[in-house]
C-alpha cells in the first residue's frame, strides 16, 4: 500500500471515473427486473404503486433520471408521463 496516492481529481481523471460511475449504477440496478419480464407491465406496476404512494404523503412532483444511453429506460418514463 505505500504506492498508493490520494489527491484531488484532475480533468484528466474524468473518463476513468465516468466509467467506474457507469459501471457501479448498471451493477446496482441489474437485476431489478429480469430481462424475461421486461415489458410484461411490471414497472408499470412499481412505477404507479410509487405515484399513489407519494400521492398519500401530499407529493406533486417527482424527478428522475438516467443514463442518456439508456433508451429503453427513457422510453418507459416518457410512456408513463416524463418529460424529457
Amino acid at each position: 500500500m505505500k504506492d498508493l496516492i490520494i489527491r484531488k481529481i484532475a480533468k484528466k481523471d474524468l473518463p476513468s471515473v465516468t466509467k467506474i460511475r457507469v459501471e457501479g449504477w448498471k451493477n446496482a440496478y441489474k437485476g431489478i427486473v429480469r430481462p424475461d419480464l421486461k415489458r410484461s407491465g411490471i414497472g408499470k406496476s412499481l412505477f404507479n404503486y410509487v405515484c399513489l404512494r407519494f400521492k398519500k404523503e401530499n407529493k406533486h412532483k417527482m424527478v428522475l433520471w438516467c443514463l442518456k444511453e439508456n433508451e429503453s429506460s427513457k422510453k418507459f418514463y416518457l410512456r408513463m408521463g416524463g418529460k424529457a
